[in-house]
């Protein structure tokens, strides 16, 4: 290998690991990776997705029941996400005993703005009314999603 070779290799050698370099600092710039994770068990990880897709599919039925104007569904959907009156199951009451105090300073509010879209779908509701409660709602999930991640304890 003549000398231009093995200099054309080493430069390509050297540009490949500073793209690996950048794409890592890059990486690691991104507000998802600088979220704080919490560590749980496969079941209380299976637990919480299930909860977040239940949020999920009721915030598109009370959608689906607004665009209908159908009040008393959206009512009753909102309803029973709104607060457990302390009603958990067994994965439930540890991950209450597991999760930080910063996760409930979330998690609770976004019980409470359920029952908020419930309240205001029952008193003389308007759609643009229900609709500010639900964006209320609906911020608490942003707000979560951005402060943590979910990691399975081995």
């Amino acid at each position: 290998m003549n000398t231009f070779s093995k200099i054309l290799v080493a430069a390509v050698g050297l540009c490949g690991f500073a793209s690996v370099a950048l794409a890592q600092t890059q990486a690691s710039s991104y507000a998802v990776s600088q979220r704080k994770a919490v560590a749980v068990s496969a079941v209380e990880h299976a637990h919480l997705l299930t909860e977040m897709n239940a949020f999920l599919s009721t915030l598109h039925d009370i959608n689906t029941a607004l665009s209908a104007k159908d009040f008393e569904r959206v009512a009753s959907l909102a309803k029973a996400m709104g607060p457990k009156g302390g009603q958990h199951d067994a994965v439930g009451e540890s991950l209450h005993k597991a999760l930080p105090a910063e996760w409930f300073q979330l998690a609770r509010p976004t019980h409470q703005a359920f029952l908020a879209v419930a309240q205001e779908a029952s008193q003389n509701p308007t759609v643009d009314a229900v609709l500010a409660k639900v964006a209320v709602t609906t911020q608490q999930c942003v707000a979560c999603h951005s402060a943590f991640r979910l990691e399975i304890r081995p």
